[in-house]
């Protein structure tokens, strides 16, 4: 709940994947400190808390998936929803087949053997419920690192995909105009995109806007170009 409220603001300041990054670091984190403290109520409570809030940033991966389904339009023309989800459910079927024996596994080697009821053994043996506690905790900590070193190789920043939506924008307009199906909302938008990039527009015809520029040590293409070339291929 907590996470859920703060994820806006905080996605406007870092983006939404340095975000994930923050939220699935920071549940790293704390699971690591559950496996050291986990003899202490008051310590777990704590983390509990936040490992809840923590957990309200996972759904900014969705709207990461949509944003590269954006890029995706913009690089091959084609919108692929239906694809995406079926090939998400593919992958995650197979995969969570897998994933649906480490649960067990690690309970096994919390000394829960095999076909014994958790709820007929863990009340009862104090012994084997922290071994079993401590074992899940591992298994979590386990899978929020694999989950963010993924993130570090997704490319897609807010201002690119911002520019790529002015594209599409741009040639949804086009269409609709060519098919007589022009209307106010159309022409707004239009206008409100040529006058936004109006400056990086004149400076790339008289030759003063970079194809590249510098973020740190690293060059990295001008995002300008992308929504100067979808506006130049329509200027006459």
């Amino acid at each position: 709940m907590v996470g859920s409220i703060l994820g806006p603001f905080i996605v406007k300041k870092l983006g939404k994947k340095n975000t994930l990054i923050f939220s699935s670091i920071g549940f790293a984190v704390l699971c690591g400190v559950q496996y050291l403290f986990a003899f202490s109520p008051f310590m777990l409570l704590a983390c509990i808390f936040f490992l809840n809030m923590f957990q309200g940033f996972v759904h900014f991966g969705n709207m990461m998936a949509a944003d590269t389904l954006d890029e995706l339009q913009y690089k091959t023309g084609l919108r692929l929803e239906g694809f995406w989800q079926n090939f998400s459910m593919v992958i995650t079927t197979i995969f969570g087949f897998g994933v649906s024996f480490l649960n067990p596994m690690f309970l096994s080697m919390g000394g829960l053997s095999f076909g014994q009821v958790p709820d007929n053994v863990l009340p009862y043996d104090e012994v084997i419920r922290q071994s079993v506690y401590e074992h899940l905790i591992l298994l979590s900590l386990i899978g929020a690192v694999l989950t963010v070193i993924p993130l570090f190789f997704y490319r897609l920043s807010e201002r690119k995909h911002a520019k790529i939506v002015e594209a599409l924008c741009v040639r949804a307009s086009v269409k609709n105009y060519e098919e007589n199906n022009l209307s106010v909302k159309d022409v707004i938008t239009m206008n409100s995109i040529l006058v936004n990039n109006k400056e990086a527009v004149e400076q790339y015809v008289n030759g003063e806007l970079p194809k590249f520029v510098m973020k740190g040590k690293r060059k990295v293409e001008n995002y300008d170009m992308i929504i100067v070339d979808e506006i130049l291929k329509y200027q006459d």
